[in-house]
């Protein structure tokens, strides 16, 4: 996933703080696109400081990040900005990343008959969102070795 982090128009300098989940994710790049920009990365950390001369273009971007995730990974936001123009601000923000679901082997919970169908159900280990599905009743050929009660 690729984040532009973007200035507000005639911005001259600010530095910005993120953190993210390691295990989650990786920081694979840091591409600066400001006059100067200067950083500090430790796992799961990044401390970044930008500038320009003549402060920044409309939407234009002080920096490009590059994560790789686990699985399909998209995401949308802001680091916290610590400092604008010169100016300490205090300002957070959430950067929101989806993964996509991470499933579970199914488990079944109701086993099938021949009349009725079986259930299963399995789980995302990142949202713990339940999902619920069901097994085809038994063939009525498998009535008599199963005996009256299926």
């Amino acid at each position: 996933m690729t984040l532009p982090l973007t200035a507000a128009p005639g911005q001259t300098n600010g530095v910005i703080e993120l953190t993210y989940d390691p295990a989650l994710l990786t920081l694979e790049r840091i591409q600066g696109q400001a006059e100067v920009v200067s950083y500090q990365h430790h796992d799961g950390s990044l401390k970044l400081g930008y500038a320009w001369a003549a402060g920044a273009a409309e939407g234009a971007a002080y920096a490009t990040l590059t994560f790789r995730g686990q699985g399909p990974l998209h995401g949308r936001g802001d680091p916290g900005e610590l400092e604008r123009n010169d100016q300490t601000v205090d300002q957070t923000a959430t950067l929101t990343l989806d993964f996509g679901h991470l499933w579970s082997d199914w488990t079944v919970t109701k086993e099938p008959t021949c009349t009725e169908p079986g259930e299963q159900t399995r789980t995302c280990s990142r949202c713990g969102e339940v999902e619920y599905g069901s097994h085809r009743r038994l063939p009525l050929s498998q009535r008599s070795l199963l005996g009256p009660e299926h």
